[in-house]
Order: structure tokens, then sequence, then C-alpha cells
């Protein structure tokens, strides 16, 4: 993830890349955050925007972090892994 915005009442949205283009990403999803120091924890997704550049393949995301209070507790560098998908 590249950056990470906290928003009172809701949780933290963090920013970044989504390499998986095989995997859906829904809210109630079940995700790894493993941060740059190797320590971990799961959480849910209650929030997803996914925006294609116009130019190239790269697909930038927005997750909303339901459960994630503070930005500082998923630093620049964190990588988000789906553990668990939602049902449609």
């Amino acid at each position: 993830m590249e950056d990470a915005f906290s928003i009172d009442g809701r949780g933290t949205v963090v920013t970044g890349v989504w390499c998986d283009e095989e995997q859906r990403l829904l809210v109630g999803a079940m995700v790894e955050a493993i941060r740059p120091d190797g320590t971990s924890f799961e959480t849910s997704l209650t929030g997803v925007d996914l925006f294609t550049k116009c130019f190239g393949t790269s697909r930038n995301i927005g997750l909303l972090l339901g459960e994630v209070r503070e930005k500082s507790e998923v630093p620049r560098g964190t990588e988000v892994r789906l553990i668990e998908v939602a049902s449609e």
C-alpha cells in the first residue's frame, strides 16, 4: 500500500495498486495486512474502490478497513492479501 487515511467513525482507507487480476475484492472479504516489519493482522473490507489509469494496465485501489482506527497501523509498504472471498 502506498498511503493511508483515517476517517472518523468509518475506519482507515489504504491506497495502492492491486496486482491480482484473478481475485475479486468485495465488501465483507477477509484480508491479511502484512506490515514491512513482518507483523500482520486480519481484517474485513468495508469498502472497495477500483480505478484504472488511462495509460497502462495498473489498477489503483482504495480499501476501507473498518476495524483499523489509526493510519499508523498500516504503514507505507504494507501488503494486503485476500484470504477469504465474500459471498456475492
